[in-house]
This record gives structure tokens, C-alpha cells and sequence, in this order.
């Protein structure tokens, strides 16, 4: 008998938690930058090596929770973005602010992969699909408002603000987990052995390299465009905080738009048609504002390029999180392990890359996302796709 779920609006707070803290600060970077006597390439540094060490954690916190239970490492993670989120609401130093982000992407990273195992225990097989996909909304939904709210609260406070908000929604949300959350593991402990042999055949495959390598560099193209945007369209451009975070809903719009295209016509057009699709429409968006930029760059060229980029992503990103995982079935927990470890930790190197193309000059932001949407494109076309993928 499967164990009794947990109250299904706690799981979506755990994992609503690590978008709002990631997306929380964008548009209070330049204002930090200046705060703390750094450069811009420093500061973006805030959400790149929160990137990376988000991406680590599934490979800790999975394994633990086989262990230890999902509860206990679910409190534990949080409590730890509890202490990490206080620390940067009264940090007075980058150093000290850095080292909070970090330990807020490690204890937040405990969400999403948790609320994945929670929901395997509790609904079997036949539900998981359909419950992560409407929990996992949220992933979409609040990168679209958090940098809205962050730009009217930096505007009319300061980038202080966002950090005490921050804590506060950690805070609230480990209280939560703490008095509704149920503990659902009832499986055996956890074995080094089988570990290494999922991970080894998985390893193995080239058909995970090929969608895990197009992952990467599909949502890289998002990525680069976080780290690099704030600084490009309000200290370069001379934007406000507010005029950026009201341009930042289209894009988010855009993914919206993409993922209910792909909702309908995954099953008629195929996994791999899907993506090429989504890319090409992707490649139409970042080309025309490369080819717009040197006529003199605004705010409507770049959101208007990255609407086009939120619909390519929204229709191929989908395809590509299905296609990493069927080459193994029986591994699919693992293949969606390594591969969500690969895309962020990838996602956080290209993060810094583009922040430092663009210190001095914003068009390079544009040039970066075409070079990566161009790659993508080979690998798709160069990189022979298994037939049963197709």
C-alpha cells in the first residue's frame, strides 16, 4: 500500500522556493555591484555559483533520502537555506554574500528532487507524470513574476529587501514541511553498488550524451540570458529595474506559450521533430536581434528576441527532458539525475562567461545565445539520434 501523500500545496511551496530565491535578485545585481564596490562579472557570480551548486545536489540529496528518509533530508536542506538566506539579509561583504547564495543553492536544491521522490512513493508510476508536470508549473510561473516584484522592490527599497524576502519565504516554508510534511520512503536503504551500476550504464549510452549535451546547451541559451540581461539593460542601457522586469513577462509568457504547443503535438510530431522545431524558432529570435544590434540596441530588441527564445524553449525543452531519460527506463531516476546535473552546472559556467562579454558592451549577450542556438542545431543535425527516438 503506497503511503499517504502530503498536503499537495506543501509540495508545490518546496519546490516554488528555489525559482523565486534564484530569480529573487536579478534585477537588484547592478544595485549590489555598486553596493559592495564589485564589478557586474562579480555579482553575477550570485546566480551562477547558485546554479552550479543547485545542479550538485541531486546527486547528494537523492542517495541520503534513500537512507535517511525524504522528510529528514528535506528539513534538513531547507533549514540549511534557512541559515544561508539570513546570512545574505545581513552580509556586509561580497564574500559573505556569495557564500550565503551558496549555501542557499545547496539547501534549496533539496526541493525539486525530494518532491520527485515524494510523489514516486506516494502515486506509483501511473500519477507521477502528471502530478510532477502540475507541480512543476510553478518553475515557470514564478520566474515570470519574481523579477517583476524584485524590480519595483529594488526601485522602491533596496536590494537588501529582496534577501529579507527571501528568508522569510524559507523560513515560512521549512515551518511548513516541518508541521504538515509526512515522511513516504518505505523502500529498502540505499547501496553503493547500485548506484555505480545505474550510473555506469547510463553513462554508457550515447543516446544520454546526445539529449543531455542538447539540454545544456538549449537552456543555456536562457541561462546566459539571466546573468547578462540586468546588466546589459539597466546599467549599459540606462533601463529602470521596473522597465525590466516588466519586459521579463514576455519571455516567460513565451514558455508558456511554447509548452502548450508542446502538450499538443508531442504525440503527432515525434520527440525529435519537437526539438528541431523549437530550436529553429529559438535561432529566429537571437538572429534577428544579432542582426538589429549594431543599428543601436534597445530593450525591444532583446525581450522581443527572447520571446521568440521562450517559445523555442517551451516547445523543445520538454522533448528533450523526455528524450534523456527513454534511452534507459529502467534508469530514469539516474538518467534525470545526471542530466539535471549537467544542465545546471553547465547553465552556471555559461552564466559567468556571459556576464563578462557583456561588461562593457550589451550586443555581445546576443551573439553568445546565437553561437549556443547555432550548437545546438549541429548537434542535432551532426549527432545521428537513435531510431527509437525519433
Amino acid at each position: 500500500m503506497a503511503p499517504l501523500a502530503p498536503p499537495f500545496w506543501l509540495l508545490v511551496l518546496a519546490v516554488a522556493l528555489m525559482p523565486f530565491s534564484f530569480n529573487a535578485i536579478i534585477a537588484g545585481l547592478p544595485d549590489i555591484a555598486a553596493a559592495l564596490s564589485v564589478s557586474y562579472a562579480q555579482t553575477s557570480v550570485l546566480l551562477s555559483g547558485f546554479m552550479v551548486v543547485n545542479g550538485l545536489s541531486p546527486l547528494v540529496y537523492g542517495p541520503l533520502s534513500d537512507t535517511f528518509g525524504r522528510q529528514r533530508v528535506l528539513l534538513f536542506g531547507l533549514g540549511l537555506a534557512v541559515i544561508a538566506s539570513g546570512l545574505a539579509s545581513v552580509a556586509t561583504s561580497y564574500e559573505m554574500v556569495l557564500l550565503a547564495r551558496i549555501g542557499q543553492g545547496a539547501g534549496m536544491g533539496a526541493g525539486m528532487v525530494l518532491v520527485r521522490a515524494i510523489v514516486r512513493d506516494c502515486y506509483g508510476p501511473e500519477k507521477t507524470g502528471s502530478m510532477i508536470a502540475i507541480i512543476t508549473m510553478t518553475m515557470v510561473i514564478i520566474p515570470i513574476i519574481t523579477p517583476l516584484m524584485s524590480g519595483f522592490i529594488v526601485g522602491f527599497f533596496d536590494w537588501r529587501m529582496t534577501f529579507h524576502l527571501i528568508t522569510l519565504a524559507a523560513v515560512g516554508v521549512f515551518l511548513c514541511v516541518w508541521r504538515w510534511g509526512r515522511e513516504t520512503h518505505t523502500g529498502h536503504r540505499f547501496s553503493f553498488s547500485a548506484l555505480a551500476r545505474d550510473y555506469t550504464h547510463v553513462l554508457g549510452q550515447a543516446s544520454f550524451w546526445r539529449y543531455a549535451l542538447l539540454l545544456t546547451l538549449t537552456s543555456g541559451i536562457f541561462f546566459s540570458f539571466i546573468a547578462a540581461a540586468p546588466h546589459a539593460v539597466i546599467t549599459l542601457l540606462g533601463y529602470s529595474e521596473q522597465a525590466f522586469g516588466t519586459y521579463f513577462i514576455a519571455s516567460g509568457t513565451g514558455y508558456i506559450f511554447g509548452n502548450f504547443i508542446a502538450s499538443r503535438r508531442i504525440p503527432h510530431w515525434g520527440l525529435e521533430r519537437t526539438i528541431t522545431t523549437g530550436l529553429l524558432i529559438s535561432m529566429i529570435g537571437v538572429a534577428g536581434g544579432s542582426i538589429l544590434a549594431p543599428s543601436g540596441l534597445t530593450i525591444e530588441i532583446i525581450f522581443g528576441a527572447m520571446v521568440f527564445v521562450g517559445v523555442g524553449n517551451g516547445i523543445a525543452l520538454p522533448a528533450l527532458m523526455g528524450s534523456v531519460v527513454s534511452g534507459a527506463p529502467e534508469h530514469a531516476g539516474t538518467a534525470s539525475g545526471l542530466s539535471g546535473f549537467l544542465q545546471f552546472t553547465g547553465g552556471g559556467l555559461l552564466m559567468t562567461l556571459a556576464s563578462r562579454l557583456v561588461m562593457d558592451h550589451a550586443p555581445p549577450l546576443l551573439y553568445l545565445m546565437v553561437v549556443l542556438n547555432l550548437s545546438a542545431l549541429a548537434v542535432l543535425i551532426f549527432w545521428r539520434r537513435p531510431k527509437a527516438l525519433a
